[in-house]
């Protein structure tokens, strides 16, 4: 990553169709830096034509040198909890310095070998979705559940949609995502010893457990979750993605408003539930 920046964003799939919002976004600072994840790389396969997957990059290539690419998400989810340099284990460096390079080959040097390798990469992301699908068809409504029985038995009255999470909510969301969290560390890091609350919240699955519990508060104020189908549960699972990394950063450049809602309360339980704020990629615990 670059030693001097200015804010770092993660770039959402959705602004590739237009050069606006990065024309926008780089343009405010010159040090601003996207930030690649493997959501929108998913994303970007998923689409039935090689020509759709190429066009991506299309709005890339301008900026390539100011991205930074992240690594994996299974090897993020290995990544041992350590609040101290959380953002930093993020970033595929090998990656980030040819991301340059590889907008350039998928825009200019082409060849027919290239097509194969990426109607390949496209198959295994299109069985890569089907598969989320399936899982976040049961997973998603189990979490989302259980915060709705917490709610319930504590009786805690929904506050209107998009203002600040009351201290009803907030207590629920912190206690269903840390529950949430700590079963996930103890399938990940069998036999270890789960890590202090804040360190435990460095963690990119502690955080998606965060977003999965602010996206049941959205739910909640606005529709239910009871007609929702494995579709939607997919794609919400996906914007997770991206409001999860996200957190690490100064957010998510996205034109989804219900993506930056979701986002919002996901930093209000990170701060206001867990005391952590990130303040130029510094992150300090909220002031009183």
């Amino acid at each position: 990553m670059p030693q001097n920046f200015g804010v770092l964003k993660v770039i959402d799939y959705n602004v590739l169709s237009t050069p606006i919002p990065m024309q926008r976004f780089f343009g405010e600072d010159a040090q601003n830096i996207g930030v690649i994840t493997e959501a929108m790389g998913m994303e970007c396969l998923k689409r039935e034509n090689v020509s759709y997957f190429r066009s991506s990059f299309l709005h890339l290539q301008e900026y390539a040198s100011r991205m930074v690419v992240l690594k994996n998400t299974a090897t993020i989810k290995r990544i041992f909890p350590k609040l101290e340099g959380a953002r930093e284990d993020l970033i595929d460096g090998e990656n980030t310095a040819t991301f340059p390079e590889y907008c350039r080959l998928m825009l200019q040097d082409w060849s027919p070998n290239n097509s194969i390798v990426i109607e390949k990469q496209q198959v295994r992301a299109r069985e890569f979705m089907g598969k989320l699908e399936a899982a976040v068809g049961t997973d998603f409504p189990g979490a989302i559940a259980m915060m709705d029985g917490l709610r319930k038995e504590r009786d805690v009255q929904l506050s209107k949609p998009g203002s600040p999470l009351s201290k009803g909510e907030l207590d629920i969301a912190t206690l269903a995502s840390h529950f949430l969290a700590e079963g996930l560390f103890k399938e990940t890091f069998r036999d270890t010893s789960v890590p202090h609350p804040r360190d435990l919240m460095a963690w990119m699955p502690a955080r998606h457990a965060v977003a999965t519990q602010a996206l049941t508060i959205h739910w909640l104020r606005n529709r239910g979750y009871s007609n929702s189908t494995p579709a939607t549960f997919r794609n919400d699972s996906m914007d997770l993605m991206y409001v999860s990394y996200g957190t690490y950063f100064e957010g998510v450049l996205s034109s989804d408003k219900r993506l930056q809602e979701v986002s919002r309360l996901t930093t209000e339980i990170l701060i206001d539930g867990y005391g952590l704020r990130w303040v130029s990629g510094v992150q300090k615990p909220r002031s009183p």
